[in-house]
């Protein structure tokens, strides 16, 4: 998710008809293309390392509160520690990892595979921002073509973009239809990204960005034109048809982003999941529960929807990833730091939130989603 940390709960609703283009399109022209529905994920490529690559340590770095700070690889903005190859080693100089990395990436996309991910959904903020480099580099390393990754463990996964401005401001039909027309231009046009019925697909993520009246209106009306403008198939974020009443067949899907919620569905159009939401400085909003998440999987598989949805990959600020990962058990010192955090305790093995080495491993999450979603096809 963005980092406006929203956490709007969305009600469950009742069913509606089939999302148009739900059917997939299949492997075309010696293409692999998933068919829905569609397991998918969020993804975050925002990340960097400043041990590697000398610069600075983003989204690693930084903080919740004014008066606490961090400075990797001494702590840093998550409760969780990724643990990069499944290790179960303590080595944040390394794991606070660079997500231009390509052997990260391939242990990354091994991962999906095993968690039957068929789709990764990739935070976008524009073009020429670090995530749209990152994107580039996912891209090339996607593609086949340019022989960029020959080990990549999982070539069939498919990638699109998660719209993410659109939560922050109103931008014009005009930046919309530019920036479709640069993700056309530069990574539609690769076997990794995803199209159904021949259309590139992006997610938008429209949340409420003002207090006023029939915003909902403003962010529909502009992303159908752009659709038609662009020919794209067009996912947005719930909130116009659950709190503005707008009917949902105007659009060819829809999702909600909602990880402080164990699961929410709408319809036939998603299902989704998540393991926990806990920002690093603030209480757990959802705790992790192995239990509750594999009833929630199992749920998830058999729910009679287009898209599958699990929140999130590796959005380690709010501690909402499946990625495999260790937990910090930070604590606080109060004192001359302002309360900076320090790694005083020594737990390290237990993983990815309040569960004992009995109950979960580094790949619990992972490992609870490959056990219950079936595989893509």
């Amino acid at each position: 998710m963005p980092l406006a940390f929203l956490a709007a709960l969305t009600p469950s609703t009742p069913a509606v008809a089939a999302p148009p283009g739900s059917a997939g399109k299949g492997s075309s022209g010696g293409v692999f293309e998933p068919r829905a529905p569609y397991n998918a994920t969020f993804f975050y490529p925002w990340y960097s390392n400043g041990s590697s690559d000398g610069s600075f340590w983003q989204h690693w770095q930084g903080s919740v509160s004014p008066n606490i700070g961090h400075t990797p690889p001494a702590n840093w903005l998550s409760h969780y520690l990724p643990a990069v190859n499944n290790t179960s080693a303590y080595t944040p100089s390394t794991q606070l990892y660079n997500s231009s990395d390509v052997n990260v990436f391939n242990w990354q996309v091994g991962q999906m595979k095993a968690a039957h991910q068929a789709v990764a959904i990739s935070s976008w903020w524009g073009q020429g921002d670090p995530s749209d480099t990152n994107f580039n580099t996912i891209m090339r390393y996607m593609n086949p073509a340019t022989s960029a990754d020959p080990t990549n463990p999982y070539p069939n996964l498919r990638w699109a973009v998660y719209y993410e401005q659109e939560g922050y401001g109103d931008p014009s039909v005009q930046q919309i239809d530019s920036d479709l027309n640069y993700i056309k231009s530069h990574y539609a046009n690769q076997p990794g990204y995803l199209t159904i019925g021949g259309k590139p697909v992006v997610f938008v993520y429209n949340a409420k960005d003002c207090n006023c009246a029939d915003w909902w209106t403003s962010d529909v009306t502009r992303w159908k034109q752009a659709r038609s403008d662009t020919g794209f198939y067009v996912n947005m974020k719930i909130d116009p048809v659950v709190y503005g009443g707008v009917n949902p067949r105007v659009m060819d899907g829809w999702h909600e982003y909602g990880p402080t919620s164990r699961t929410d569905q709408y319809g036939r159009y998603y299902y989704m999941i998540s393991p926990g939401f806990w920002r690093e400085q603030d209480p757990p909003v959802l705790a992790r529960d192995p239990v509750a998440f594999a009833n929630a999987a199992k749920a998830m598989a058999s729910a009679n929807v287009t898209w599958k949805l699990t929140e999130t990959w590796n959005e380690w600020i709010e501690g909402t990833s499946v990625e495999p990962g260790i937990d910090a058990n930070w604590t606080y010192d109060g004192g001359p730091n302002n309360g900076q955090a320090t790694q005083a305790d020594s737990g390290f093995g237990v993983t990815s939130g309040p569960c004992t080495t009995t109950t979960c491993t580094s790949t619990a999450w992972v490992n609870t989603l490959g056990a219950n979603l079936p595989p893509p096809s």
